[in-house]
């Protein structure tokens, strides 16, 4: 199902699809495991994706939408039932705005669903998503040891693709 089309900063068509189809089991496959050979750096890179988040990411039903270039998933997103959320974006495309595009179509898909709120677990090592759900008054919840949930009430934002 096509969802929505926009261009990333080398004009490289992106296309924002829902990841339903089984069609579609391959791009996933591959998407998760170049995330998994992520190395984990320290310190002001981005952090690497927990395995776990990644299995949810990859094995659980919901609202499930992907960031697509030249047919290669690019980014992912996961809404579960209760609202628990997560998102991501393959190392060479952060910073392009792939993650804001995917964050609110995601939120959009949720509140289409009948989401009221909508939960990202994260860490305060990354920065640009904390950034990000700090520019649209999201709610950051502190776990302590850096693990933090990122509370987006879904019908009061207003977010800029």
């Amino acid at each position: 199902m096509r969802l929505a089309q926009g261009t990333d900063a080398t004009s490289t068509d992106r296309l924002l699809v829902a990841l339903a189809h089984p069609s579609l089991v391959q791009a996933i496959a591959l998407f998760a495991d170049e995330l998994a050979r992520e190395q984990r750096f320290f310190g002001t890179a981005a952090p690497k994706l927990p395995l776990s988040s990644l299995e949810c990411l990859t094995t659980h039903g919901g609202i499930r939408l992907g960031m697509m270039v030249e047919q290669r998933l690019i980014g992912m997103s996961l809404v579960e039932p209760d609202g628990s959320a997560f998102i991501a974006v393959a190392q060479h495309q952060r910073r392009r705005g792939v993650g804001r595009q995917l964050l609110h179509a995601t939120l959009q898909r949720a509140a289409a669903h009948g989401h009221d709120r909508v939960t990202f677990r994260s860490s305060w090592r990354c920065k640009a998503f904390v950034r990000l759900a700090e520019s649209v008054d999201a709610t950051v919840v502190d776990h302590g040891r850096g693990r933090i949930d990122l509370v987006f009430q879904v019908e009061s934002l207003a977010l800029a693709p």
